[in-house]
């Protein structure tokens, strides 16, 4: 079946991934398997740079590129061992699911145009905070691209970053997750859903049950292929790079894969 890849991030599947391995569905622990010694080796000697080509299981989407960010380009590029571990996740899926890839590599032209995207929109939520405040807050949602606090390049920057969904083959729909991709509110949080059912949120106890679900798959399938989970976004999961080295209380491995240009690429 032929479907239009822009329009895309506008079809939305409300309903449960369907799976035969039970323990994808196992809830949402940010408990990860100790990096060994082996693990790093794997991690340093796949560090090339990859661009990442739509496949049977595989589709890059390029959210940043299709929306016309500064900085963004017409491929998505990545690290050969992430490339690598997102065909082993997508392998763990039933046949006619894939694995959607809004964003993986990412300049530091588009990181402060992202930056400053969603400053702008925590300022117009909250009108009344001081700009400290809504700098906090939009750290939770994007890195700042030069934040004095961290020792290491933006994630994305080194390639080690990869966003991502769950989409059905046949129709090119995404399976809904609760928010939409990038979207700044509190339920983007990975874990959001397993808490109590609370009506207050607006949802029904049954899309509840179906975010919860399709959560937790992706977070278990990306956690088996050795990615760690940005606790903030249910879509950001981590190889090698900065937040990575934080769950895993380990060295960061991935520098920023911008040093080699990519605009004639």
């Amino acid at each position: 079946m032929v479907y239009s890849i822009s329009n895309l991030i506008n079809e939305i599947i409300n309903m449960k991934i369907d799976l035969k391995n039970s323990k994808l569905n196992e809830p949402i622990h940010f408990e990860y398997f100790p990096v060994t010694q082996q693990e790093i080796e794997k991690l340093k000697s796949g560090m090339s740079r990859v661009t990442v080509k739509r496949e049977k299981n595989i589709l890059p989407f390029n959210a940043y590129y299709l929306a016309n960010r500064p900085g963004s380009a017409p491929r998505l590029f990545t690290r050969k061992v992430v490339l690598q571990r997102l065909k082993q996740a997508a392998k763990q899926l039933e046949p006619h699911y894939g694995l959607l890839i809004f964003d993986t590599f990412r300049t530091i032209e588009t990181q402060t145009d992202l930056f400053n995207s969603i400053c702008n929109e925590v300022k117009s939520q909250h009108p009344k905070w001081t700009q400290e405040q809504i700098g906090k807050e939009a750290k939770r949602f994007a890195a700042h691209p030069y934040d004095s606090a961290r020792p290491a390049p933006p994630t994305h920057n080194t390639g080690g970053a990869t966003d991502l969904t769950i989409y059905d083959l046949l129709s090119g729909k995404q399976y809904d997750f609760g928010t939409h991709f990038d979207e700044v509110a509190d339920a983007t949080r990975t874990d959001f859903f397993e808490q109590p059912y609370e009506a207050s949120y607006g949802y029904t106890t049954q899309e509840w049950e179906t975010f919860q679900h399709n959560r937790r798959i992706l977070f278990n399938l990306m956690k088996n292929v050795g990615f760690t989970n940005y606790r903030e976004e249910w879509w950001h999961y981590d190889l090698g790079d900065w937040n990575w080295a934080l769950e895993l209380k380990t060295h960061w491995i991935f520098d920023s894969m911008e040093k080699r240009s990519v605009k004639n690429i």
